[in-house]
């Protein structure tokens, strides 16, 4: 009996526990559903008439599936079509310059700071950081125009700094394992240098009611590495790093169905339609570029589930100088060559998509491929390099697929497991395609002299 009256007492305990945790989970939801109502009405103004949109809890569209990783307790919310059709050409909206994130903010709004990190000669990526994380812990009784932004912003990401050593293990062999591992870095290098200068500073600590810890700084850099775009600098060559609040709510696709701009007379941040929109529908804008999943997952915490014409895989360096033959007397040229070519072109990283062969890709190849081999041999062998990084086969991940160990893995380790196993799939596509080039090329070289002999074989090197 004493063991049954036990038994009671410990359930009656798990029901009262489990309802607070659902009261406060529900008071949670409640409270982001009213910043996003505040944020809904701050954009009014740069809301074109007409277009019935807003921000919404983020739903899966056919065509478009995305793995965001998301759980019960993070709501994720982006833009959809209200109840009518937006037709294609229309202009959705207008945000101003002087109301986005942008280092102009950071000076016009926080002046000290701003001079103080520029002493530092900090990115301006890391400028905004550091200013969202002010404007977030520092100024939440001051009034300034992006409080209603800053307080509907998602509390928790999936993106490259919060993963764990035992999460990334499932992306040994991937681009992003790579991209990870030197993200976490920068951040904690930043961090470091902050906390040692800036922090210190009074303009921080007597300011502050909140310790700008690791933690803080984590949830502002994320913000920043998913939520910035590009925009073009008049006064420089590089473009500009910016965060336009509410713009920030469009999920981003490589097939789009509007597209940001920006108007450099009127100074705003824009986007307009390029496809008629359906009722309900999600709106997706463009990329600054054509972004591999390993990006996507580093900066953003999200994957595109479906794999199509344009989907790819990251290229690194590292991969070029090790794709260089060993005995090819002209190694050490190759290597200063592509090393060059990335510091010239300001890339970090190539790219190879199952639909074409990028330019810089095919320039690169040619370098290393030069008196050894046809390009197209040479990128044979650049993606077999690549598959034998990878710990497991495409046939040991569908078969871990159907194991219950599958489906019980966590969010961030799902999410590095099938952009693991997409990956593999794309290079073994490229590889398939490269080798039907291969084939036809060996058929259009065949014996055309009287004896019947045989030509040497030839490869086009034109993709």
């Amino acid at each position: 009996m004493k063991i049954i009256y036990l038994l009671v007492v410990l359930l009656y305990f798990m029901v009262i526990i489990s309802s607070n945790n659902n009261a406060v989970f529900s008071k949670e939801i409640k409270n982001k559903i009213k910043e996003i109502n505040k944020l809904n009405l701050w954009a009014t103004p740069f809301v074109k008439k007409g277009n019935v949109y807003s921000i919404r809890k983020t739903e899966e569209v056919k065509g478009k599936e995305y793995l965001t990783g998301v759980n019960d307790e993070e709501q994720l919310y982006s833009m959809f079509a209200g109840e009518k059709k937006i037709k294609k050409g229309n202009e959705l909206l207008k945000v101003k310059w002087t109301s986005t994130l942008s280092i102009d903010t950071v000076n016009v709004e926080q002046t000290e700071l701003f001079d103080k990190l520029m002493e530092l000669q900090l990115a301006e990526e890391d400028i905004l950081t550091v200013g969202l994380l002010v404007y977030r812990y520092c100024l939440e009784d001051e009034p300034y125009d992006l409080k209603a932004w800053v307080s509907s912003l998602p509390e928790h990401y999936n993106s490259a700094i919060f993963y764990t050593d035992e999460e990334l293990n499932y992306l040994k062999g991937s681009p992003a394992f790579v991209q990870i591992m030197i993200e976490r870095q920068s951040a904690k290098e930043l961090f470091e240098k902050l906390a040692s200068t800036v922090f210190k500073e009074d303009l921080i600590t007597k300011n502050c009611k909140n310790e700008l810890n690791w933690e803080r700084f984590s949830w502002a850099y994320a913000t920043v590495s998913a939520r910035r775009i590009y925009v073009p600098n008049p006064e420089s060559n590089k473009p500009s790093a910016t965060i336009a609040p509410y713009l920030d709510f469009f999920r981003r696709s490589n097939e789009p169905n509007a597209n940001i701009e920006y108007d450099e007379e009127l100074g705003t941040v824009d986007v307009r339609t390029i496809a008629n929109i359906n009722p309900k529908e999600e709106i997706f804008v463009n990329f600054d570029h054509h972004y591999c999943n390993s990006e996507l997952l580093s900066d953003n915490g999200y994957i595109i589930k479906e794999i199509n014409s344009q989907s790819c895989v990251n290229v690194l360096i590292e991969e070029l100088f090790d794709s260089i033959n060993q005995n090819d007397p002209k190694k050490q040229e190759k290597m200063i060559l592509i090393n060059n070519f990335f510091e010239e072109e300001g890339v970090k990283m190539l790219r190879i998509s199952l639909d074409s062969l990028t330019e810089d890709l095919l320039k690169v190849s040619k370098y290393i491929a030069y008196k050894q081999e046809s390009v197209v041999e040479y990128l044979i062998r650049l993606v077999e390099l690549k598959q034998s990084h990878y710990l497991t086969t495409i046939e040991q991940d569908k078969e871990f697929i159907k194991t219950p160990e599958y489906t019980q893995l966590k969010i961030k380790e799902k999410l590095a497991f099938d952009l693991a196993f997409q990956e593999k799939q794309i290079l073994s596509g490229v590889k398939h395609n490269l080798k039907n080039n291969i084939e036809s090329s060996n058929t259009e070289a065949q014996p055309n002299n009287q004896n019947n002999e045989k030509e040497p074989k030839k490869v086009k090197d034109e993709l």
